[in-house]
């Protein structure tokens, strides 16, 4: 007879284009059921105004964020960014008990090159706000997109300097899928 603790939960993967458009990205998870509940173009205002459509509802044990890349597209400054990521956090840890809140970190796409200090700016906050609070974990996903020369990964972003190529998505998912069935598993011990 398999407990309760053995049984999986769900992980919903939330947030920005780069979420919705990983199409591969159950493959990654055989182990655990997968949602991916991500809307192109959001910020993450609107991420954290949709908690009720696009987590609550599905009870996940986990959520993986991905979100604050359009914000820094439309200058918001770092501390709004962190301020709502912090808001989400706070809301689905006080309705979700024992969730395991993955912040993935901004990715310093070609694209925002001249951005890449409001993006490391936003993503060392939130690695901060990780090391004192109850679930919040921070997973730096950048290390995926660089070569070992210190430059981007070029072939694993489309024409845009900013979108993933499938390439791309399957070093993602190599990467982060260990990450991620680690902390859940933590959270669960």
């Amino acid at each position: 007879m398999t407990s309760l603790i053995d049984q999986p939960k769900l992980i919903v993967f939330v947030g920005s284009s780069i979420m919705a458009l990983w199409e591969s990205l159950p493959r990654f998870f055989p182990e655990m059921p997968v949602l991916n509940t991500a809307v192109s173009g959001s910020q993450t205002h609107e991420i954290y105004a949709r908690l009720d459509e696009l987590v609550l509802p599905f009870a996940p044990s986990a959520v993986c964020y991905y979100c604050g890349s359009n914000d820094i597209d439309h200058d918001v400054p770092a501390r709004t960014i962190v301020e709502n990521v912090t808001r989400s956090y706070e809301t689905l840890h006080q309705r979700l008990e024992g969730l395991t809140f993955i912040y993935l970190s901004i990715i310093k796409a070609p694209q925002k090159m001249d951005r890449w200090d409001r993006v490391e700016d936003v993503n060392f906050q939130l690695s901060q706000l990780s090391s004192g609070s109850a679930g919040f974990h921070f997973v730096d996903i950048n290390p995926v997109f660089f070569a070992s020369d210190g430059t981007p990964r070029m072939d694993f972003y489309e024409q845009d300097q900013l979108h993933l190529t499938p390439t791309a998505y399957v070093a993602l998912g190599e990467y982060l899928a260990p990450k991620v069935m680690a902390l859940v598993r933590e959270s669960r011990e």
